[in-house]
């Protein structure tokens, strides 16, 4: 059977008569369905039976993603003409500002590919990035071959890779490519040193295969060997910087220790003229300049992969059926094409203006198993690169912004020598939110709402020309550090981050009041609630009011506290809504929150049954097999227990909920039995569905109905189920409470005899709560996927993740000051991985086994790739580019033309260069006979 051999990329629709340069790629990327023409040998057909054809839904397909962009025929028509125009005039050296075409007014649409899946631009945009896409980005399981020509850079998440730097020490000597270090022996080793995080086997493997097997290893390199020394070459101010090649990093994007200072809020009855003159603390921490971190970002040569333009995706399942709108990448989002819409483009600047969403993350993390060393870090990533690719931790895709300080302790005794009156619990808290505020604002300089306002001109990682404009699209945090930076209460009467709903409001969960009217009443900011806050801190600082008082509540309202909110100062006169920042936490709120807490009043349940009903659940989760890969794991202890469970292993208990709890609650009754299970089925469904990594109209319409149902059966188990049972804690909850109470008295009286579990172990009652915020965070899930796409895009979980690398820094360090040794910790290792990434790019490609029989073979990876006008520009002095762009297009028409056809200036201005690209590779293999017929 034969198949037509596919291509990738198609041309771009216009005129049948314009030529279009594609490139040919290998027949196992993508295959059409076999017809009867394809069949060598066609069998005959029996008489009296039908042919048969396999199903389309049972069909097996290739990942495919959409088509390349299909503008307007009038479009192309004006571009040929331009071209057959200005063809000349390309030859001559253009200013960087003229490189990137001014985007198109007119809406694009992309062609639907094998599944039905199309894009709609609102402008143009100048790449991208899914074009370079293979099967090998799309094989995510293991055991499939990775494509050696994947340039994925590890070093993007920690600063700057200095791309063109790297490509200048190439064009030196070899040395310069291991620069600071003095040879390759010493960098070799340095750099596994750095990448090996734990001295296990694999570890051992990289010493010997990548140090001491490399060729250039040379053990005289190591007369004088002090690790010291060699360390403190990746310092910012090594003595051997000013000698020798041009590093290849930044020295701009740094670790800065900064402070902060915030006032202590008096007493009651004390006052002062005015905030200023109230007395301050200074909290000194560490950050990055957040200008900087964005500019190394968007230089990176991971930028390459970013989506400059948002769009709408579509999906058309058939020419009968109408098109529904797709959710899933950041980039296809509403919050994102609004963010595009708001933009003000610099008058006469014709640079392509983009927006570049930032997503952020931070909660606090402990360091160690035992003791309290914790860190509390903010990572930032480009919403512009894909969620699959950021979602690993291996991406190095994450940038350290800043390292969050903790109150001191010392702020007690600061407060006590200050007025006197040790600082109570609401001072503290209030503290805190300070401290939270101050250093967001000391981070959004004046710098940064510069370039957010009107942009900055970078050259991006793909070598193009822009003006960005950056933007905060999310800010992705567990609830205890939400209210904080928001500036609400914690559990306050008005608890919810996004909406105004009231605390009494929440007993209406899975009513028509609840999930529809009032969950709609959502947050906004204002001048007049900014008025409100200051007339607050007037009353604490002029007047003496306590931060928790009655007359702050009155002044404020909405369980709103006296902070001015950084994020409001930036986004308020730019007409946007600070609150809208704090998107879901699936993981927090859900798996944690709300399923946490249900399977724990399930387990309450079956103590008043007796111990056998609980033996019985145990016993049903050991029993489950494992399935997938790290789909559902092997239960090994018993689950009543809840030992060390994480959030994946909630999820792996709710997943098997339905049938291990199945008949556990006969002995009450059938109805209950079956109201459980109607409950657990439908949370079940509902968990899936809020982790899809896509969404259609039509799968989003039926998750917001099981979202009303998931109320209604939580609304039916609190009012008809829970009554039934006198529920009380279990034996983990009366040992944790007694585990409490003494760690208190401790604190509080000092240490005491150990105390007798035995008098006080009396279990309390304990019933189910469907008042708090993570139950009611449930009715906000379908507006936030319409609004800033699927759930997996902004999740907490890439965050939790990346925590290994600062709890690795941590491990180095000698536990003293460590938050200053993880950040030299984190450069360094970002310029080992810099350096490693350099010396790779010395070398060339990996070319693999071809056949004999074939005349070349040459990459097929399209990465490496230059634009035409940049590159005449760049070498405006070099003879061999003179007339470039003529020759070029005179030399690609010899070799489309039938032979024996002259090339004439209107058949050169229908040729179009898709992209003004050409790609570039490393190595040609030519396979040739030589004279001894070898």
């Amino acid at each position: 059977m034969t198949r037509p051999s596919p291509k990738v990329s198609q041309p771009l629709a216009g005129p049948s008569n314009k030529s279009t340069v594609e490139e040919d790629v290998p027949n196992d990327q993508s295959f059409s369905e076999p017809t009867d023409v394809d069949m060598d040998v066609a069998p005959a057909p029996l008489p009296e039976k039908r042919p048969r054809r396999t199903p389309r839904h049972l069909v097996d397909f290739l990942p495919s993603d959409s088509r390349p962009i299909q503008q307007f025929s009038k479009e192309y028509d004006r571009l040929a003409e331009v071209q057959q125009q200005k063809r000349r005039r390309l030859d001559s050296p253009l200013p960087p500002q003229h490189v990137t075409p001014n985007a198109q007014p007119e809406p694009l649409e992309t062609v639907p590919n094998e599944n039905g899946l199309f894009r709609r631009y609102n402008i143009a945009p100048s790449r991208d990035p899914d074009e370079e896409l293979t099967i090998y980005h799309v094989a995510d399981a293991p055991g499939f071959i990775r494509d050696g020509n994947d340039m994925t850079d590890p070093l993007s998440g920690f600063g700057p890779t200095a791309q063109e730097v790297a490509r200048s020490s190439n064009e030196g000597s070899r040395a310069s490519t291991f620069f600071p270090f003095l040879n390759a022996s010493v960098f070799r080793l340095m750099s596994w040193f750095y990448s090996s995080k734990n001295l296990t086997l694999a570890a051992l493997d990289r010493l010997v295969n990548d140090v001491i097997l490399a060729p250039d290893f040379n053990t005289q390199h190591f007369k004088g060997f002090s690790a010291i020394r060699e360390n403190k070459r990746l310092e910012d101010k090594s003595p051997d910087q000013d000698h020798g090649p041009k590093l290849p990093w930044s020295t701009n994007d740094n670790w800065i220790e900064g402070s902060v200072e915030i006032p202590l809020p008096p007493p009651s009855g004390t006052s002062f003229k005015s905030e200023r003159h109230a007395p301050t603390m200074q909290i000194s921490f560490f950050h990055r300049n957040l200008v900087e971190a964005f500019k190394s970002g968007v230089q990176d040569y991971a930028s390459r992969k970013f989506h400059w333009r948002g769009f709408r995706q579509f999906w058309k399942p058939s020419d009968n059926e109408p098109e529904q709108r797709v959710y899933g990448e950041a980039y296809t989002s509403d919050e994102w094409l609004d963010l595009e819409g708001s933009i003000d483009p610099v008058e006469g600047c014709n640079l392509e203006a983009v927006v570049v969403p930032l997503m952020l993350y931070s909660d606090s993390t402990h360091l160690a198993s035992f003791g309290n060393a914790s860190l509390w870090p903010v990572y930032m990533w480009f919403g512009g690169l894909s969620k699959y690719i950021r979602g690993k931790v291996t991406s190095f895709s994450a940038h350290h912004l800043v390292y969050l300080p903790s109150l001191p302790d010392l702020v007690k005794d600061t407060y006590t020598k200050t007025f006197g009156n040790s600082p109570t619990a609401a001072v503290l808290t209030h503290l805190r939110r300070e401290l939270i505020q101050a250093v967001w604002k000391h981070l959004l300089t004046p710098e940064f709402k510069e370039i957010y306002k009107n942009g900055i001109v970078l050259k991006c990682g793909d070598g193009i020309w822009r003006r960005l404009y950056p933007r905060f699209f999310t800010y992705s945090a567990d609830y205890k550090e939400r209210v904080l930076l928001v500036g609400i209460k914690h559990i306050g009467e008005f608890l919810c981050a996004t909406c105004r709903i009231t605390l009494t409001q929440l007993e209406r969960l899975g009513t028509k009041l609840h999930d529809i009217i009032w969950s709609r009443n959502l947050r906004t900011d204002s001048v007049a609630q900014n008025l409100r806050i200051k007339k607050a801190r007037k009353l604490i600082f002029e007047k003496g009011k306590v931060v928790n008082g009655k007359p702050i509540d009155r002044a404020l309202g909405e369980s709103l506290v006296p902070i001015e909110n950084a994020f409001s100062q930036l986004l308020l006169p730019h007409d946007r809504n600070y609150f809208s920042l704090f998107t879901r936490d699936l993981m927090h709120e859900i798996e944690l929150g709300v399923w946490r807490s249900l399977f724990l009043h399930l387990l309450r349940i079956l103590h008043t049954y007796g111990r056998e009903a609980v033996a019985t659940l145990d016993y049903r989760y050991r029993k489950i097999s494992p399935f997938g890969r790290s789909t559902i794991r092997r239960f090994h202890e018993d689950v009543s227990a809840m030992k060390g469970l994480a959030a994946r292993d909630f999820e792996d208990l709710l997943q098997n909920a339905g049938p291990c709890f199945e008949g556990l609650f006969l002995g009450t009754s059938k109805a209950v039995d079956n109201k459980i299970q109607d409950l657990l089925f439908t949370m079940a469904s509902w968990h899936a569905s809020a982790k899809m990594r896509l969404h259609t109209e039509w799968s989003l319409s039926i998750f917001e109905g099981m979202t009303r149902s998931l109320n209604r059966h939580f609304r039916v188990f609190k009012m008809k189920v829970c009554i039934l049972f006198n529920t009380k804690e279990t034996p983990k909850e009366v040992n944790a409470s007694i585990r409490r109470r003494a760690a208190t008295e401790a604190k509080t009286t000092g240490p005491r005899p150990a105390v007798n579990t035995t008098t006080q172990s009396t279990p309390r009652e304990k019933t189910f709560n469907i008042k708090t915020p993570k139950m009611h965070s449930i009715t906000h899930y379908p507006a936030a996927i319409r609004r800033f796409g699927t759930t997996d895009s902004y999740s907490t979980q890439p965050g939790e993740k990346e925590h290994t690398h600062v709890k690795a820094f941590w491990a180095r360090t000698n536990k003293n000051q460590f938050e200053k040794q993880i950040t030299q910790q984190e450069r360094r290792e970002t310029r080992s991985r810099v350096l490693s990434r350099t010396s790779e790019e010395d070398d060339d490609d990996d070319v693999p086994p071809i056949d004999p029989s074939d005349h070349h073979y040459i990459s097929r990876t399209s990465q490496t790739h230059h634009n035409i006008l940049q590159f005449v520009n760049d070498h405006v002095d070099d003879p061999a580019v003179e007339n470039f762009t003529s020759k070029l297009v005179d030399h690609l028409l010899e070799r489309i033309l039938p032979q024996e056809t002259t090339a004439t200036d209107e058949l050169r201005g229908q040729l179009i260069i898709r992209d003004h690209r050409i790609y570039e590779h490393k190595t040609l293999r030519i396979n040739y006979t030589t004279y001894d017929n070898r």
